[in-house]
C-alpha cells in the first residue's frame, strides 16, 4: 500500500481534514542476544527490507486514537490517564 493510500484511509477512518504527517521505523530483527540488551548485555541485530508506516493528525481531544489496517478495533489513549492501561 502506498502512502497516499495510507493518508486517504486516515482521512476515512478519523475524519481528518488538518494536516497529516507521516512516520516510518525500520524493521529489525536480533539475531543473537534477544532482549538481553535490557540487562546490559550485547545483542546482534540486523534490519530486515519491512517497515512499521504512521499517518498522524493532531486533535484538540487529547485522545490518541490508533487504528492498525486489517484490525477493526481503533484503540483510545487518554493522555491525561498517566498509570498503566
Amino acid at each position: 500500500m502506498d502512502i497516499n493510500e495510507l493518508k486517504r484511509n486516515h482521512r476515512t477512518t478519523f475524519g481528518s481534514t488538518g494536516k497529516q504527517y507521516c512516520f516510518s521505523a525500520p524493521g529489525r530483527t536480533e539475531i543473537g542476544g534477544n532482549h538481553t540488551d535490557h540487562n546490559n548485555g550485547v545483542v546482534l541485530a540486523g534490519s530486515v527490507n519491512l517497515d512499521m508506516v504512521a499517518v498522524v493528525s493532531p486533535n484538540e481531544d487529547n485522545i490518541i486514537r490508533v487504528k492498525s489496517l486489517g484490525f477493526d478495533k481503533i484503540d483510545d489513549v487518554d493522555v491525561n490517564v498517566l498509570v498503566p492501561q
